[in-house]
């Protein structure tokens, strides 16, 4: 009888044990990475690759942008390192030779929002420039008849609102940091930033617009160069 609930035992132990070893694999699942691209971003001379790796399916987790430079590996954890399509865009957004990262990913969900982060490596070690995170939303706005009338930094834009739904309360909403578009500036050599807020009117659908703010990158921070309004698009 003892032999039997030793052998019942020991194999009760073993199927725990497997449970256990299978679990921990369950937990410990490799990031998938993919390639963004080549550029140089610690020196001139160094040429370095690119990955965006997380893990999961669809909504991505555990988000590292891993750079590799011949035989040197770094890697960058993005503040914001969950959210849908993770990816980043590649280019010169500093005076000089080398080029930075500019990371972005999305929320997800009707509400979807995107998170950007700067990344510029200054002696092997990647320094944020910028987090959208950290944008100010200062612009007010009014409806004047048909005509949306906008306060920011100190200047008057005005955007039609003719053909919207007026029907309402007429309320007009300056939008978070919708989305953040790099554009380049040939005078310059380099890459600067335009911030899109949406612009609406009682309810998000009745979009007339988005509010631009045009943003130039330094070591140091960034400064506003110009402000404007664009008019309904899918960005």
């Amino acid at each position: 009888m003892n032999y039997y609930k030793n052998r019942i035992y020991r194999h009760t132990k073993s199927m725990k044990l497997l449970s256990v070893f299978l679990s921990s694999l369950l937990f410990t699942v490799s990031p998938l990475c993919e390639y963004q691209g080549e550029a140089r971003l610690m020196d001139a001379h160094s040429i370095s690759q690119v990955y965006v790796c997380s893990t999961g399916e669809n909504y991505s987790e555990n988000i590292s942008i891993q750079i590799e430079t011949g035989e040197d590996k770094s890697v960058i954890y993005p503040k914001i390192d969950v959210g849908y399509d993770p990816s980043v865009f590649i280019g010169k957004f500093l005076p000089g030779e080398t080029e930075q990262i500019l990371y972005s990913v999305n929320s997800g969900g009707s509400g979807a929002y995107s998170s950007f982060e700067m990344y510029s490596f200054v002696d092997n070690h990647a320094k944020l420039l910028y987090y959208s995170g950290d944008f100010e939303n200062t612009a007010t706005a009014y409806l004047d008849g048909t005509t949306i009338v906008i306060d920011y930094l100190d200047r008057k834009l005005l955007l039609d609102a003719t053909g919207l739904d007026l029907s309402g309360k007429r309320e007009v909403t300056i939008g978070p940091l919708n989305t953040i578009l790099p554009y380049y500036q040939g005078g310059y050599d380099q890459y600067n930033l335009m911030i899109l807020q949406k612009i609406y009117i009682d309810y998000t659908a009745n979009n007339a617009g988005y509010l631009a703010t045009f943003v130039h990158l330094t070591l140091d921070g960034s400064s506003v160069i110009n402000t404007g309004i664009l008019n309904n698009f899918v960005p």
